[in-house]
């Protein structure tokens, strides 16, 4: 019997393997199929316009909005306020922010700073009339 065999669960990896933790009964999982399903889940939400995944550099990695203007006036505004966020707070570890909200008129828009990655929802906040014809 193999040594490095554990009861009910499969041995930690050698050094220099690599195994994904994102298995299912389907099969594997990559990690572009699982942000794909959070981006899925977060844009089925009612009154969620869009979601964006940026580097913590402001450069967008993915988008559901249409307009790439628009997307990029998002990111930027984002990392500004990452920025000033953690300015504010200082540097340390348990004062870092886990999400933030900022609200105009029409729209909220929710930021997930991260370490590497930024995650932004933008959500029209009140319902726009059917325009009759």
């Amino acid at each position: 019997m193999n040594s490095r065999r554990r009861r009910g669960g499969l041995a930690p990896p050698r050094r220099g393997e690599f195994r994904s933790r994102l298995f299912d009964d389907t099969g594997f999982r990559t990690p572009v199929d699982e942000v794909n399903e959070v981006f899925a889940n977060l844009h089925r939400n009612r009154g969620v316009v869009g979601v964006i995944a940026t580097l913590s550099d402001g450069a967008v990695i993915k988008s559901t909005l249409p307009d790439r203007g628009e997307t990029n006036r998002y990111a930027m505004m984002a990392v500004g306020l990452c920025s000033e966020t953690r300015n504010t707070l200082g540097t340390g570890r348990r004062d870092r922010p886990n999400y933030f909200k900022v609200t105009n008129e029409n729209h909220e828009i929710i930021v997930t700073p991260g370490r590497t990655f930024t995650l932004i929802v933008v959500k029209q906040l009140h319902e726009t009339p059917e325009e009759e014809s």
